[in-house]
């Protein structure tokens, strides 16, 4: 079930330390969701969401492992892992994506 509407921007690659206590999947597929969390109610914000590389219409389910604007990065709605900038062939503030916010936590 989708809760909102698509956002498209640009994305690029977010890395986190191997050991560190997030919310990813054994895919390996996490991203850092970057559009502005205060719309979002605080339960959404550790969701899954789809990405779609709007140029190929490859998609990539990903858990968040973070949530909140980065300021300095205006143009990118979010930080994909490695993996998932791999598996929909994007490029670090190339490649335009569409991200949909898919379900709320268990």
């Amino acid at each position: 079930m989708v809760l909102n509407e698509p956002t498209i921007g640009k994305c690029s690659q977010f890395t986190i330390e191997p050991n560190a206590a997030i919310n990813r999947d054994a895919t390996g597929c996490y991203c850092a969701c970057r559009w502005n969390y205060r719309e979002v109610p605080k339960l959404l914000r550790q969701c899954i969401v789809e990405v779609t590389n709007v140029g190929t219409g490859k998609i990539v389910i990903c858990t968040s492992a973070d949530w909140g604007p980065a300021w300095r990065l205006k143009r990118r709605i979010i930080d994909l892992s490695p993996i998932a900038m791999t598996r929909i062939n994007a490029e670090t503030d190339k490649t335009d994506v569409r991200v949909t916010l898919l379900l709320e936590p268990k």
